[in-house]
């Protein structure tokens, strides 16, 4: 199965049940938030079959965060998307300052686990009995 970064960068089009797998929601939240906010304005093919751009994608994103992230109402967002500010760019410094948090958080972790050098502890033994004396 692919992961829902996949699934953004292969398709022009998506449908409801793919979208509501990459947000982790389910397809009536999406048309709920659709009605409810008004903001997203899907196109439907010939049978009627609601189909999401990658745009379309980024706003439900936003939305989500606004909802279940930052404790938005429905009103709220709504307000708060049709603002001058640009919530999606928000949301993707956000995403960028969580990926750096991580990365610093990793390589935090793999300098820990390197072993001290021993020059390195020889320093630090004689700073000590230094400031001992």
């Amino acid at each position: 199965m692919k992961s829902g970064a996949d699934l953004l960068s292969s398709k022009y089009y998506y449908s409801i049940t793919e979208v509501a797998e990459i947000l982790g929601v389910s397809a009536s939240t999406l048309r709920f938030w659709e009605k409810s906010i008004g903001i997203i304005h899907t196109r439907k093919n010939s049978r009627g079959d609601r189909r999401y751009t990658k745009k379309d994608i980024e706003r439900l994103q936003t939305i989500k965060h606004l909802l279940q992230e930052e404790g938005y109402t429905l009103a709220g967002v709504r307000k708060r998307l049709r603002s001058k500010r640009n919530p999606e760019l928000a949301l993707q410094v956000l995403d960028t300052l969580r990926e750096v948090k991580s990365l610093l958080e990793e390589i935090m972790t793999f300098l820990s686990q390197v072993p001290e050098s021993p020059a390195a502890s020889n320093n630090t033994a004689q700073n000590h009995h230094t400031s001992e004396s």
